[in-house]
């Protein structure tokens, strides 16, 4: 596909704390300082990215980006072969996401991009999954408690992006919008899972894949039952690896800087500190139609 072709799109989705907004800073970083075979077309929202990426270089974590302080944070690249597509993140912070759960309706903007999408990257940070099937040690009401305290309004949501089936109804909903359902398995919009903060987990061997099986059975199903097997691709992706602070710097990170750090896992466990592979290899699926 040539620049001239019809573009392509690829959306990040995901609910609020599962590194989206880290591995986009990080991955416009990388965009920025030529450091691989994609590039960008052309400059997107600076102002954004320069605040992310800034508070890094100090070796501090990003901050809660406010939803209603910036446009759309669309990425307009291009690899060395003419390929061009976006990267849309039109959702910061994950509370659009939890609004459409609460409200399970989607509003005209989503519905559009959703039409158009040619592809979803779905983050999920697996040590955040609460597995319900065992009530002793993951009572929901304790998790509702944790949840108010810290002051989040939304608890229910919440709540339910934290676990394997309000993952799997965020998944419908998004489908039906995107009038995608269908009695048969679906090859479009192509499905990228990424396992996150993969630093955190306890199974840095495992492929990502097999660690989506064992750690989200439901949800592992559910994807395979809907979408072709071809049109699937789960990743594992440490943006930063390991976790900063909002207030007190990382001197071993900002002496190095973000470019040293943060690695992609392939779907066979192969690390590459080249993070743009996470979009790549998605991009791969899509001219594979």
């Amino acid at each position: 596909m040539t620049e001239n072709a019809t573009q392509q799109s690829i959306t990040m989705v995901g609910g609020p704390n599962t590194g989206k907004s880290h591995f986009t800073f990080q991955l416009y970083g990388r965009l920025r300082a030529k450091m691989s075979d994609l590039k960008l077309r052309e400059m997107p929202n600076e102002d954004l990215f320069r605040e992310g990426l800034d508070r890094l270089n100090k070796g501090l974590a990003a901050e809660h980006t406010n939803i209603d302080k910036y446009d759309n944070a669309d990425l307009r690249i291009v690899d060395d072969d003419g390929t061009s597509f976006d990267l849309l993140w039109p959702d910061y912070g994950g509370e659009q996401i939890l609004r459409i759960l609460e409200t399970r309706s989607v509003d005209l903007d989503w519905k559009e991009r959703l039409a158009k999408t040619d592809g979803l990257l779905l983050f999920i940070r697996l040590a955040e999954i609460i597995d319900y099937k065992n009530m002793i040690e993951h009572p929901i009401d304790v998790k509702l408690k944790e949840r108010k305290e810290k002051g989040d309004t939304d608890t229910d949501s919440i709540l339910e992006l934290h676990s394997q089936v309000g993952i799997v109804e965020m998944l419908q909903i998004l489908l039906w919008t995107a009038e995608r359902n269908s009695a048969r398995l679906i090859s479009s919009p192509k499905l990228g899972v990424v396992l996150t903060c993969w630093d955190e987990l306890d199974s840095q061997g495992s492929d990502p894949a097999i660690l989506l099986k064992e750690r989200m059975p439901f949800l592992h199903q559910y994807i395979y039952s809907v979408w072709s097997q071809e049109s699937v691709i789960i990743q594992g992706l440490s943006s930063l690896e390991q976790t900063l602070d909002e207030e007190k710097q990382n001197e071993n990170f900002r002496e190095k800087g973000p470019g040293a750090f943060g690695y992609v896992v392939s779907p066979t466990g192969e690390h590459s500190p080249d993070l743009t592979l996470l979009v790549s290899r998605i991009l791969k699926l899509l001219d594979g139609d």
